[in-house]
């Protein structure tokens, strides 16, 4: 019989040797915000924060038997999806059914890194997209994603975000939709929270960061660890607080020295050490 293990997240991610995006900043970002977290890596990478080499799948047998170990022993309160190979994702399927229909799953899908280097092409995101999002309680595409799912341009403004999220919501299933806004220009940046009940809006200005590694990987995990924490609070209300400790972050990054490439890694910190860092502030916790 599985024994309880209330406050752990699983993460399923990449493993990137930079350490600024994938299950390493997935790991560093739910210890930071002081909630239990294991990794189950999906695929080794070749990469740093200029490009992407190569991405190699962990092994389908290899990933069963992981997911089996810690199943065997526990549930997770809550699952963090990143990089998912095509080859991974029946094993994925078979974990969404063997847990609670309850347990939160977040979604940050992969078409291109940050780097810009592609992952998958536009048919192969799609037919993901149909197999997963169904199964998924939050999935969180920026507008090239949104772009890629839906076959066309998705602009920056907030009556074309909220018909892609809406659309992408309908057409392939889930709980939610949080549709990012970061790739836009303007002197605001827009996110939008698409439920099929409720529509948020959230602005925030513009920041000066040319180029963010690891950008997704990190406000996903603050929405999946937010979402433990807080687990009385409406999904909104969540939302909010993870983009504002997100915002934060990027607002004490670009006050470091540093080049147009940017990583949140080093503002992340556990809380033991968070005196010695430029890391979130008390008000900044999730709770």
């Amino acid at each position: 019989m599985p024994e309880s293990s209330p406050d752990s997240i699983w993460v399923l991610a990449g493993v990137d040797p930079s350490g600024g995006a994938g299950l390493h900043q997935d790991l560093r970002v739910l210890s930071a915000l002081g909630v239990m977290a294991k990794g189950i890596p999906t695929s080794l990478t070749a990469q740093n924060i200029r490009e992407v080499r190569r991405v190699v799948p962990v092994s389908t047998d290899v990933f069963r038997e992981m997911l089996q170990a810690l199943l065997d022993v526990e549930r997770p309160a809550a699952i963090k999806v990143g990089l998912l190979p095509e080859t991974l994702i029946t094993e994925f399927l078979s974990l969404s059914d063997a847990i609670s229909s309850g347990i939160p799953v977040v979604l940050d899908p992969i078409f291109r890194f940050g780097s810009g280097d592609p992952f998958q092409d536009p048919d192969s995101f799609q037919a993901m997209a149909h197999r997963i999002f169904p199964h998924v309680s939050l999935v969180t595409p920026n507008l090239p994603e949104a772009s890629a799912l839906l076959g066309r341009e998705i602009l920056s403004n907030k009556e074309d975000m909220r018909g892609a999220a809406e659309e992408i919501l309908f057409r392939f299933g889930g709980g939610a939709v949080y549709l990012k806004g970061g790739h836009g220009g303007g002197k605001e940046k827009i996110d939008l929270f698409v439920t099929r009940e409720e529509i948020l809006e959230l602005t925030y200005p513009s920041l000066p960061v040319s180029a963010l590694h690891g950008g997704g990987c990190t406000l996903a995990s603050l929405l999946t660890g937010c979402r433990v924490m807080a687990p009385e609070s409406s999904w909104a209300t969540v939302v909010r607080q993870a983009r504002e400790i997100f915002q934060s972050a990027l607002d004490r990054e670009i006050r470091r020295p540093g080049g147009p490439r940017r990583t949140l890694d080093a503002v992340f910190l556990p809380p033991h050490e968070r005196s010695a860092s430029v890391i979130f502030s008390k008000e900044d916790d999730c709770t």
